[in-house]
């Protein structure tokens, strides 16, 4: 049992120093490579965390709570346009999930956004600029 501890030790030992070796002979692909394998982690998350909060809002009266803001003109056929428009009633039901689907949408960009955040500022840029300049900055973008 033990030296099979140990074969996986040195496989990730030897693993370990290719990606150190390829990290120093090729810097920038490398720092692409850990931003886009992070990004992509925080995508998964998003996919596992959505369906979880729209299924736990989708269990409380919110469901039913109209949330359409920001009118910004009219569609074709008169009705208005809103830029947050989720209707009443479930989405199975042809609803647009009111107040629970927005809330669970908000909730997973906003949580994947700030790991996302300092992940890449820790992780893959490595950076020791002002946290509150870069966090502004971030939220412009």
């Amino acid at each position: 049992m033990a030296s099979g501890k140990i074969k996986q030790n040195k496989m990730v030992a030897g693993m370990i120093d290719i990606w150190v070796k390829y990290k120093e002979k090729h810097p920038n692909i490398a720092q692409f490579l850990v931003f886009f394998m992070l990004s992509n982690g925080v995508t998964v998350l998003q996919f596992v965390l959505m369906p979880l909060l729209k299924n736990i809002f989708g269990q409380t009266p919110l469901v039913d709570t109209n949330f359409q803001i920001m009118q910004f003109g009219h569609n074709f056929d008169g009705s208005p346009y809103y830029v947050f428009d989720y209707a009443a009633g479930s989405l199975s039901n042809g609803g647009g999930g009111g107040l629970a689907y927005f809330l669970a949408v908000q909730i997973t960009i906003g949580i994947a956004q700030v790991i996302n955040f300092f992940a890449q500022r820790n992780i893959t840029f490595k950076s020791n600029s002002n946290i509150w300049k870069a966090a502004f900055w971030y939220v412009v973008a």
